[in-house]
């Protein structure tokens, strides 16, 4: 991964994955960069770091990481991949504080693979999709430093499924 100045073409290696990076996403306040991708893992930079290393590096996946995303206060940081599975990790620590799998029996979550997530505005909720056609909506609740997700709408997926039931 490399920072580059636009202006000046100066480039900064901040670090690299041990193979392909699927997504990436600054923090609110640009001081840090979470990355993703083919080798399972999470990892959080700090964007003036010269040391080429993460600040941490986690492997909480069991697929492919496809898609991370900040909550607007900085503090949490959501990743889903090919594993159906939903983490929500403290963005100081790399503590894996909430992991959610997805149940192919069970209607109101992915079937399939999740390819990308993204919080509300305000941090209270967020959303999946995925390859199975399907928008989940998840309530964010803070409890304290902790985080909670759960389906809303009442248990059912929200928005369109172009599957046939």
């Amino acid at each position: 991964m490399w920072l580059l100045d636009i202006e000046t073409g100066e480039a900064q290696v901040l670090g690299r994955h041990n193979s392909s990076v699927e997504s990436v996403a600054f923090s609110p306040d640009g001081k840090s960069l979470a990355s993703c991708g083919l080798d399972k893992a999470v990892c959080m930079w700090d964007v003036a770091a010269t040391s080429g290393q993460p600040r941490w590096r986690k492997r909480e996946h069991d697929y492919l990481v496809r898609c991370v995303a900040f909550a607007p206060d900085g503090q949490t940081l959501a990743s889903v991949g090919w594993d159906k599975r939903l983490n929500l990790w403290d963005v100081e620590t790399g503590e894996l504080l909430l992991s959610r799998p997805m149940s192919i029996t069970d209607s109101k979550w992915h079937s399939d693979w999740i390819w990308s997530v993204a919080f509300s505005h305000d941090g209270q909720m967020l959303a999946s999709g995925g390859s199975d056609g399907r928008i989940v909506a998840w309530k964010v609740k803070p409890r304290g430093r902790d985080r909670k997700a759960e389906n809303s709408t009442s248990g059912r997926a929200a928005g369109a499924d172009r599957r046939k039931p």
